[in-house]
């Protein structure tokens, strides 16, 4: 039964050793000494490629073998296990060992025991400096002194030189343990969640990564990641992390009410092959509460500028249409100009509340099957007058013959087009506007197009057009009224029928905008 208990007590520290194998078998890849890792009882666990090279062998296929077997001569390992049973660490101690062929290797050995809270041993680290040629040459060298004494001056300084090149693999070695203090130092205090998925292993979880799923590093290391799947945020991940593969970036994860990710994907290493994957999770809660706040104090403040300015509209035009008395001409020119004034800040605040819907998922209001072309002509029919009275060239085409509905928002794309001729009038001191709808039957949609020879946008502005409140250094000295929401609204307007929308423009000569709806009834 004691014999029991101690085999039961020895497969325990081998499955450690194995844990602790996989912890360091990243740094094995890029440290360049040969090293391994054994059970208490000297059975090798995991080999490193620079082990595998020193002594002939393929990659862990001396896993299972006691370390014993690669002895050349007993007396040397009996000489290791018992300073390492007394004083748990050796330091390049030399010993012959042979390699695959039965050749002999002059190593140096060192090996430090890893020890659980206990105090108990649960594997050796051993690492294997190859000294043969040095051992040959010494032998070399010791022949020759013999025969002269300036031959012996050349050997000291050749010994010299040897010797330096082992204190600087000794330097290269405690600087690579100290980069990869540093790498676990990093990983365990980084702000964001870091998991890297290994052949469907857990072989990374970070403390930040533990503190977002509520479950210890030991717990998740280690295990495949099939065990989570009853694991109601685990389960989540993995199949953001499966529909979105390698287009996995800075997509939102909400885990929970009050805990809200950006989950980001990268795979390690090269080719198609490669099936290690880092999973960087970062926390946005707040940004999002923040976010979500300035959206309600906006659409706060719009509808609570909304009631007074249609009673100021109301109050403007009873008084502009005589129904309180016959309005002086002077007083007229101010009453004309507060209306005008009004009616930009009527524009405004609707654009605040188109916004705030938009941020809220709630714009598009009812969707009905409509006849594109007629909903163009009486949209861009007002603007006519205006383009005449600016001395504009006006160019409109519409497709010809019986054209398939669209499911649309009515007044939402009628808005859009709005904007659209708005910004062409405004920016177009002389020249051209031209409007034109086509149908491609090919893609089954229709595409709407405006082009004007106005002031352009430069193109370091061009990729900021459609942000929110964005407007350009030249459209502000133009036109210097404007709240740079327009094309925002436009652009979700049209994305949330399913179309594109996108420019082209040269500073200075001029802009076109397009935008495509497909030809489908979306619900």
């Amino acid at each position: 039964m004691e014999n029991d208990f101690f085999k039961k007590r020895e497969n325990e520290l081998v499955e450690d050793t194995i844990v602790l194998g996989k912890a360091v078998k990243s740094f094995w890849e890029v440290l360049p000494i040969p090293v391994c890792t054994t059970s208490p009882v000297f059975i090798i666990l995991e080999t490193g490629k620079w082990f595998d090279a020193l002594f002939g062998y393929e990659k862990n296929e001396l896993a299972g073998e006691s370390l014993k077997e690669l002895a050349f001569k007993k007396d040397d390992f009996e000489e290791i296990i018992g300073r390492l049973s007394g004083e748990r660490k050796i330091s390049n101690v030399e010993a012959i060992l042979r390699n695959k062929d039965g050749e002999k290797v002059s190593v140096l050995v060192s090996a430090i025991a890893q020890e659980d809270d206990h105090g108990e041993v649960f594997s050796y680290l051993f690492s294997f400096i190859d000294v043969t040629l040095i051992k040959k040459t010494e032998r070399e060298l010791q022949e020759k002194i013999k025969d002269s004494v300036r031959n012996a001056r050349e050997l000291t300084d050749s010994k010299q030189a040897l010797m330096n090149i082992l204190e600087d693999i000794e330097q290269e070695r405690k600087k690579a343990e100290t980069e990869r203090d540093k790498t676990l130092a990093i990983i365990k205090n980084f702000a964001d969640g870091l998991l890297m998925i290994e052949g469907g292993v857990i072989t990374l979880f970070n403390p930040k990564a533990a503190e977002f799923f509520k479950i210890s590093e030991n717990e998740a290391i280690g295990r495949d990641a099939q065990a989570f799947e009853k694991h109601e945020m685990f389960s989540s991940l993995f199949k953001l992390i499966k529909q979105k593969d390698k287009d996995l970036f800075r997509e939102e994860f909400r885990m929970a009410n009050d805990l809200i990710l950006e989950v980001s994907g990268v795979y390690i290493g090269k080719g198609e092959a490669c099936e290690a994957r880092m999973i960087i999770l970062h926390d946005i809660t707040r940004e999002k509460m923040v976010e979500r706040m300035k959206t309600e104090f906006v659409s706060i403040a719009a509808h609570q500028l909304r009631t007074p300015l249609s009673a100021i509209k109301w109050i403007l035009s009873m008084l502009l249409g005589g129904d309180v008395g016959e309005v002086p001409p002077e007083q007229r020119d101010l009453l004309e100009k507060s209306y005008q004034s009004n009616e930009r800040m009527i524009r405004l605040v609707n654009d605040l509340l188109n916004t705030t819907r938009i941020e809220e998922g709630k714009f598009l209001a009812k969707i009905t099957s409509q006849d594109i072309k007629e909903l163009v002509r009486s949209t861009v029919a007002p603007f006519k007058e205006e383009v005449k009275r600016k001395g504009l060239d006006f160019s409109f085409q519409l497709p010809s013959g019986r054209l398939p509905k669209v499911g649309i928002d009515v007044e939402k794309i009628r808005l859009t087009i709005q904007n659209l001729m708005d910004n062409a009038l405004h920016y177009t001191k002389q020249g051209t506007i031209k409007v034109a709808l086509s149908f491609d039957k090919n893609e089954n949609n229709f595409l709407f197009s405006i082009t004007d020879t106005g002031i352009g946008i430069s193109k370091d502005e061009q990729p900021r057009v459609f942000g929110k409140f964005f407007r350009a250094v030249s459209a502000i000295k133009t036109e210097t009224e404007g709240s740079g929401l327009g094309l925002f609204i436009a652009k979700n307007i049209i994305e949330a029928h399913g179309g594109k929308i996108w420019f082209e423009s040269k500073e200075g000569i001029g802009s076109t905008f397009y935008f495509t709806l497909p030809v489908i009834a979306r619900s």
